[in-house]
């Protein structure tokens, strides 16, 4: 199972052609996500990226890099693609922001970017609040056609005319439907004229902390489990808006009761990842 798309930029040529052929025969392109319907959850949206000729379920943390498409700050790749029959023909595919933008510091994605990130689709522009777990409601990015299928490129950027930036930076997002199909939160780790050791150190952070399966009750990162952990997720409990969600034990991007609830679940289960 794969939670995360590699900057390794052989992945992106491993088809000889522009674009790969799904299991139906249908060509979708490499450099897209692949969107389809939980096959175990009927209500849920399922994301998947190309691997070595396949497309590989879930891929919940995947890369943008700004300026692939020649203009400086912005990206509409990845894009957004599914199967023929993947939606019944008329349903809306939207994107939702889950939070302010994140800037990278070489070791994690605490701080809050100065600038934030922008979305740009059909005559909608939606911009990344600058509260931590603020939801801001994005665009539709597109409807299914006639054989129930969506392909469509959003633009993504930052607005700092004549300016070229330099960074990581994480952006927290979710897909749904118009009959009511979501996705996990899903997670773009954007980036522009950044090294590559630093990508793929973003990327393993963004898998690890925000959607590897477990976490454990070492909430303070002393390296043991005890009262003082706690305290620590008590004190992030009520600190809904703090930098560091450390009380986000089920890694949903809020502090809230189910993390109390996991909390005593993982004391008695501890993690083993």
């Amino acid at each position: 199972m794969s939670l995360t798309r590699s900057s390794n930029k052989a992945l992106l040529f491993s088809c000889i052609a522009a674009s790969c052929t799904g299991a139906s025969g249908q060509a979708l392109h490499q450099v897209d996500l692949i969107v389809r319907v939980d096959p175990a959850d009927s209500t849920k949206l399922d994301i998947g990226f190309f691997e070595n000729g396949e497309v590989v379920y879930p891929n919940l943390v995947n890369q943008a890099e700004l300026g692939s498409g020649g203009v400086t700050n912005a990206t509409d790749d990845p894009g957004f693609e599914s199967l023929n029959g993947t939606y019944t023909p008329g349903t809306v595919l939207s994107i939702d922001f889950l939070g302010a933008t994140r800037v990278w510091d070489g070791e994690d994605f605490d701080g809050f970017s100065e600038l934030p990130l922008n979305v740009f689709q059909g005559r909608t522009v939606a911009t990344t609040s600058m509260v931590s777990n603020e939801r801001v409601v994005g665009p539709a990015l597109g409807e299914a056609n006639a054989f129930g299928r969506i392909h469509e490129h959003a633009s993504f950027y930052f607005l700092a005319p004549g300016e070229t930036l330099q960074g990581i930076w994480l952006l927290p997002f979710e897909l749904y439907t118009s009959d009511g199909l979501t996705s996990e939160p899903l997670f773009f780790v954007v980036h522009q004229l950044a090294d590559e050791t630093e990508i793929e150190a973003a990327l393993a952070w963004t898998t690890q902390n925000r959607v590897a399966p477990c976490r454990d009750t070492d909430v303070d990162a002393s390296g043991s489990s005890d009262y003082f952990d706690v305290v620590a997720l008590l004190d992030d409990y009520f600190r809904p808006d703090a930098a560091t969600l450390t009380a986000d034990v089920d890694r949903d991007l809020d502090n809230d009761a189910d993390d109390l609830s996991a909390f005593v679940a993982r004391l008695a289960e501890p993690c083993d990842d």
